[in-house]
């Protein structure tokens, strides 16, 4: 009969309770210190937010597409299509009275 003692008073622990198979003590009483971890943040997608206005998402098919595509490519400093459809819709609420020209 083998027998592991720990501790004191000594803990005795009879092999044959455990299958004659004792866990092996490993790092007792040692302190192990790890590398400090750097948490980065994860992107976030698309320009940053202005925080101006009411986003409002529209889905254009290829009739409307491409006839804006030609817009835009016609504006001086190619504006973007969001920037090309704002200007579109301001005109045109000017044009037609809904809007004071400002």
């Amino acid at each position: 009969m083998s027998a592991f003692s720990i501790g004191n008073p000594p803990l005795t622990i009879n092999s044959r309770v455990w299958g004659g198979r004792f866990p092996i003590p490993c790092n007792c009483g040692t302190t192990v210190f790890m590398a400090s971890q750097t948490v980065v943040p994860k992107k976030k997608r698309g320009p940053a937010p202005t925080g101006k206005g009411t986003q409002i998402q529209v889905r254009l098919h290829d009739d409307l597409l491409a006839p804006l595509d030609a817009f835009v490519a016609d504006q001086e400093g190619k504006p973007s299509r969001a920037e090309a459809i704002r200007t579109i819709i301001r005109d045109w609420l000017i044009g037609n009275g809904y809007k004071k020209l400002s």
